[in-house]
């Protein structure tokens, strides 16, 4: 839990207002390090060469959240930057 809420305190702090990933590796003690924040992640699908049935980690993480690919993606656009213009 400390993992996850250590990743929604990054977020906050670049001010994510959409879907982005955040890598993280646990060390020799189990404890998780975040290492890596990408606002904007890979959502390439499996078909690539050598990589033919390997989704891109934000699909891993959507579907182990219970999205598939489309919600993934239905959620990135309802959650788009707004213009204050």
């Amino acid at each position: 839990m400390a993992m996850i809420d250590s990743c929604v305190s990054a977020a906050a702090l670049v001010d994510a207002r959409t879907a982005i990933r955040i890598d993280c590796r646990a060390d020799r003690d189990g404890l998780f390090k975040l290492f890596d924040l990408n606002m904007k992640p890979n959502m390439t699908g499996p078909g690539r060469p050598g990589r033919e049935d390997q989704d891109c980690l934000s699909a891993i993480a959507a579907r182990a959240n219970g999205w598939s690919y489309v919600d993934l993606l239905q959620a990135m656009l309802a959650a788009k930057w707004r213009s204050s213009r």
